[in-house]
């Protein structure tokens, strides 16, 4: 046996001499629910995590749930959850992503106290408000037309509703919206709002107009009459951003 031989043996004989793999530091999980940022934005941000994630750590979007899935070390997890807490504030979300649901009411107005009917809560004071500024003393909510728009977008609908209730016939009615604007406050500048309405009752009515509506705020838009003059409907409008 050769010398160099007898040296290998010997180092391979004492303990210690080749140190063993540090040992892996424990993986635990971490959800972390989301409260304001949402959607493509948060897409991105986990997306970018997963880049500068250091080995074994990972980030999962759970859009349904809008949690944040993590997966690292309890040192790697801290860090990371720090930096979705900074991100997730009010008022930093996309306003590209803002979903705004408009929903216009249809309220139809009458000198006879006896057409008093229904009414949803949501425009109630509105409608309290018309009563002491108008003449007409019977009101009742004709329908409730619903539109779906993102910010800095258009919108056109048109359908149907009920003309009177004691009634059969069918009252048409078309609305569109050149653009919906949405405001750091979430107040909104609806710019071209145009609606007409072809009702037995009235005939073809329209209206046309530039509206802006303060967060929570109900705005009366128009007062719509036809060939009965005795008889209109108002159009009361609020909205919700998303």
């Amino acid at each position: 046996m050769n010398k160099s031989t007898l040296v290998l043996l010997a180092v391979m004989l004492v303990p210690g001499c080749f140190a063993a793999d540090p040992p892996q530091p424990p993986m635990d999980i971490r959800v972390v629910e989301m409260k304001h940022m949402s959607g493509d934005r948060l897409v991105r941000l986990v997306q970018t995590l997963n880049r500068v994630f250091p080995s074994g750590g990972q980030a999962h979007y759970d859009s349904t749930l809008n949690v944040v899935v993590l997966r690292g070390t309890p040192q790697q997890l801290t860090a990371v959850e720090g930096l979705l807490r900074k991100a997730d504030v009010p008022g930093q979300a996309n306003k590209a992503e803002y979903q705004v649901q408009l929903r216009v009411h249809l309220v139809a107005a009458s000198p006879d106290e006896a057409k008093n009917g229904p009414l949803s809560p949501e425009i109630v004071p509105a409608v309290e408000q018309m009563r002491k500024t108008f003449s007409y003393k019977g009101y009742r909510q004709l329908d409730v037309v619903l539109v779906q728009v993102r910010n800095e977008a258009s919108a056109k609908i048109t359908g149907s509703l009920p003309s009177q209730p004691d009634r059969k016939d069918m009252a048409s009615f078309d609305l569109q919206i050149e653009n919906v604007s949405v405001a750091d406050s979430l107040a909104l500048t609806i710019r071209d709002f145009q609606m007409w309405i072809q009702i037995p009752v009235i005939g073809r009515t329209f209206v046309r107009t530039n509206i802006t509506l303060e967060k929570g705020q109900k705005v009366v838009v128009g007062k719509l009459s036809g060939e009965q003059a005795d008889e209109a409907i108002f159009l009361v409008l609020a909205a919700d951003v998303q």
